[in-house]
């Protein structure tokens, strides 16, 4: 099982800072059930298809919540990404994403796909700078 406590703390304290009550969050996200909420601070499982919701409803960066997010579901894939000191070639890049992307969704794995392909349309305007 999987530890969310971390990113449900977050959330709470984000939420705190923003002077939201739990209720208000549950409204803004559609949920009609604002315990809901209350569950997810302490460490219920987040719907990662509603990471943008959240980003939006709690004033977050898009990629931070996607990554913290993700990091939950992949925390081994997340951690090899960070701590190999180079990539061997493209080889070894298909193999960490495929790793990635092997226990999400079909949604999830739609939403992945959609933050690459930004992140390499930004890449790519950046080197035409």
């Amino acid at each position: 099982m999987k530890d969310y406590k971390e990113l449900g703390e977050f959330l709470r304290k984000r939420r705190q800072e923003l002077g939201l009550t739990q209720k208000q969050v549950a409204e803004a996200l559609g949920y009609s059930f604002p315990n809901f909420i209350s569950m997810i601070e302490n460490g219920y499982k987040v719907p990662l298809k509603r990471y943008k919701d959240f980003a939006k409803v709690l004033k977050l960066d898009e990629r931070e919540t996607l990554m913290r997010f993700l990091m939950i579901e992949n925390e081994d894939a997340v951690n090899t990404l960070i701590n190999l000191p180079k990539l061997d070639g493209m080889d070894t890049l298909l193999s960490l994403i495929t790793s990635f992307c092997q226990n999400l969704s079909k949604d999830e794995k739609l939403i992945f796909i959609e933050k690459v392909m930004e992140l390499l349309d930004i890449s790519k305007k950046e080197i035409e700078g």
